[in-house]
């Protein structure tokens, strides 16, 4: 335990070493971010943080060019990405989030949709209710 704490604590020395050769970066807040959620006391805790952002980084690189062509993809991905992060933060099943988000999203599609179908130009005014 106390080798691992040593090891985090020389890793964010050296980062701290780095970001201070790139003042007004406005990267270095993320490289030390980065660093931060990266550094565990474990070794191989550390490495599989590093795949898992690196990873990412590709993963989002390579979808931009989707992103841009495709919106609806882009907005599905933010969507899966938020409601996923906030079930996992509050320590929740993110599947069954992610569905209940999905059934509230065709509740207020028809809620929208009624709406605009009574909003509709050129339609008849609703008859006012008589006794």
């Amino acid at each position: 335990m106390a080798v691992g704490v040593l090891r985090c604590g020389l890793g964010v020395a050296l980062a701290l070493v780095v970001a201070s050769f790139r003042p007004g970066d406005p990267l270095t807040v993320s490289f030390l971010l980065g660093t931060f959620a990266i550094m565990q006391p474990e070794w191989r805790d550390s490495l599989s943080k590093a795949c898992q952002r690196i990873g990412g980084s590709l993963a989002l690189l390579g979808g931009f060019s989707v992103m841009r062509t495709r919106p609806m993809i882009f907005n599905g991905c933010m969507v899966q990405m938020s409601v996923g992060m906030n079930a996992t933060t509050r320590h929740l099943d993110p599947r069954y989030v992610l569905v209940e988000y999905l059934l509230l999203m065709v509740l207020a599609a028809a809620v929208a949709q009624h709406g605009l179908l009574a909003a509709e130009p050129g339609t008849k005014e609703p008859r006012a209710w008589t006794a």
